[in-house]
């Protein structure tokens, strides 16, 4: 039901701003259109995976942290934003 109403709130903000509303078919491509979006929109809250270390890099300002214990992830993905 948020996502539903997150959804509504963006078409509104992109009728507003005259700004098309397109669907990528392609998977990799709607995948890394995503990111993209993540990247674009909280950049400051997005780390990125480095090596096999276990810890993240802040896109912002290149900081390493690691993710709490309690975040709830089983695993480690390549990105995370909070």
């Amino acid at each position: 039901m948020q996502a539903d109403n997150v959804r509504e709130q963006l078409i509104r903000s992109m009728e507003w701003s005259d700004v098309e509303l397109v669907s990528v078919q392609d998977q990799k491509i709607r995948f890394t259109a995503i990111m993209q979006a993540l990247c674009c929109g909280l950049f400051m809250q997005v780390v990125h995976k480095e090596g096999e270390t276990g810890s993240y890099m802040t896109l912002k300002d290149n900081q390493v942290v690691a993710l709490h214990p309690s975040c709830g992830l089983d695993t480690q993905p390549d990105w995370v934003s909070s």
